[in-house]
């Protein structure tokens, strides 16, 4: 099952995006040296996600080095403190690199640096009253400056690292007063249905967070509308159209999404005008475009959730999934629903892991998995990266997996890094 490190954050509007162009290390563990690229460019359709394979014996630094890009990111550097290496950074694509090393010394063993910012930490993140005696006067400032330099930044980032155990807990990372972050003690299951409401509930608001989208439909209708002669205006035409929208909008009761569509009301106003149709159907054109860019947007949704479900359902044919926007998630056996704690070990792990695929936003996320054919049938592995490719159409997360299945490596040479093992 899985540990999942997600904090929660609040989105960027401080410039550009920013992604993560590589990850450096030297000497870990004593001798393995890497250059990890994350190459978010290697296919031509940019919305299909990318896949970055790590791949290597036991002993090579694979999970080490997901949790090292993860903690960085949260600016925590506990497993920088905990294992042996000389140098490490993660570079950015706007140029900039947050840098660790090693120093040396036994009570301050990490120098961390971003821009002209740079701080030597000490050896614990718990610090007692007694241990703040040895500290210099400006450590805690340093601490802050060089936090809210690199976040600025870093926040811009969405990295989910899933970490395969027997529990797919979830640990959340909270702010002490010096503005470390620490673990909550207390490890709760993660609720896959709430994240599944959450994301509808958000997508309805604000689609191109999930989805890219960059086209301007409304804008385009209401052009033709202007530029071109055609007969858009017509009666029946416009009849089509909403009759057409009421349709398209029934097929979103499955899935419970709810918007105030304007369609009967126009219905009425088309069927009580006899004067002056051209006119009338001319200022009730732009109401249909509303009405259907809306639907479109809708749609996006639709289209990834009913992508899930069939999924799904050819995964696990002895039981029915089905999702809405009040329920999250809906297990059946037969009849009977099920709990999410009720299914094996490796149809949890799976479904954990497409929910993450259906939840990504639509630019910027890393989904980091550790050992995802743990529990797997060989079977599932071989079809595991398509099925989460798929679930998370219209956005270009990078999948990055570190893995020792033949199965899935073998099915995307092309996206693998061979990561030496020690001697």
């Amino acid at each position: 099952m899985a540990t999942a490190e997600k904090e929660l954050r609040v989105r960027s509007i401080d410039g550009d995006k920013v992604d993560i162009v590589s990850f450096e290390i030297t000497n870990l563990f004593g001798n393995c040296s890497y250059k990890i690229p994350f190459d978010r460019n290697l296919l031509k359709e940019k919305t299909f996600p990318n896949i970055l394979i790590l791949s290597g014996k036991n002993g090579c630094g694979k999970t080490t080095i997901l949790k090292m890009i993860s903690g960085m990111i949260k600016m925590n550097f506990d497993e920088f403190r905990r294992v042996p290496f000389d140098s490490a950074s993660l570079n950015l694509s706007n140029g900039r690199s947050l840098s660790v090393k090693k120093t040396g010394r036994s009570d301050f063993p990490l120098a961390v640096s971003y821009k002209d910012a740079e701080v030597e930490l000490y050896k614990s993140r718990s610090i007692s009253e007694e241990s703040s005696l040895y500290l210099p006067e400006d450590y805690i400032e340093k601490i802050e400056i060089i936090r809210n330099v690199a976040m600025r930044d870093l926040n811009k980032i969405k990295f989910e690292l899933i970490l395969i155990d027997r529990g797919f807990y979830q640990s959340d990372m909270d702010v002490n007063e010096y503005g470390y972050m620490y673990p909550n003690k207390e490890k709760t299951r993660k609720n896959l249905s709430l994240l599944v409401s959450k994301f509808i509930a958000n997508a309805q608001i604000d689609y191109r967070r999930f989805f890219e989208d960059n086209t301007n439909y409304l804008l385009s209708k209401l052009t033709d509308s202007i530029l071109n002669e055609y007969d858009q205006f017509s009666k029946e035409v416009i009849v089509s159209s909403i009759m057409d929208i009421k349709f398209r909008y029934n097929k979103m009761d499955r899935y419970r999404l709810y918007y105030d569509s304007n369609s009967d009301d126009l219905l009425k106003i088309i069927n009580k005008t006899y004067m002056n149709v051209d006119r009338t159907m001319s200022m009730i054109y732009p109401y249909v475009a509303l009405e259907e860019e809306r639907l479109r947007r809708a749609e996006f949704i639709i289209s990834r959730l009913s992508e899930f479900e069939a999924i799904m359902n050819d995964f696990m044919p002895d039981k029915s999934i089905s999702l809405n926007s009040e329920d999250g998630i809906l297990i059946r056996r037969g009849d009977a629903l099920i709990r999410e704690d009720d299914l094996s070990s490796g149809e949890y792990h799976f479904l954990y892991m497409m929910v993450s695929a259906l939840i990504c936003e639509s630019e910027g996320t890393i989904i980091a998995i550790d050992e995802p054919e743990l529990s797997l049938h060989v079977s599932w592995q071989r079809r595991l990266v398509d099925a989460l490719t798929r679930c998370s159409a219209k956005a270009s997360p990078l999948f990055l997996f570190a893995t020792h299945s033949i199965a899935i490596a073998s099915q995307h040479k092309g996206s693998v890094y061979e990561m030496a093992g020690l001697e």
